[in-house]
């Protein structure tokens, strides 16, 4: 059984998809992420409110912004950090 995955954890899975491969569109990252579409677009539209995303509407693409491969960046030195705290 799949652990429930947190809201942060989520942003951060839809920030680093988007900043691994140069073009995402909508489709390919629900089907990555294993998330419903309606959870995807509510995920997505906040992302991108923040500044983390950008959504290009008439290419129905989706990519991360500098400011959201800083959160990647962040996000993973703080799970490296709590492995090494936990040991």
């Amino acid at each position: 059984m799949r652990n429930k995955r947190s809201r942060i954890e989520l942003y951060y899975h839809i920030l680093k998809t988007c900043a691994d491969t140069k073009v995402h569109t909508r489709g390919s990252l629900n089907s990555k992420l294993l998330i419903s579409f309606g959870q995807l677009n509510d995920y997505l539209f906040i992302l991108n409110d923040l500044g983390l995303l950008e959504i290009d509407h008439c290419n129905k693409s989706v990519s991360t912004t500098l400011k959201g491969k800083e959160f990647v960046k962040k996000f993973d030195y703080l799970t490296s950090q709590v492995k090494i705290m936990t040991k």
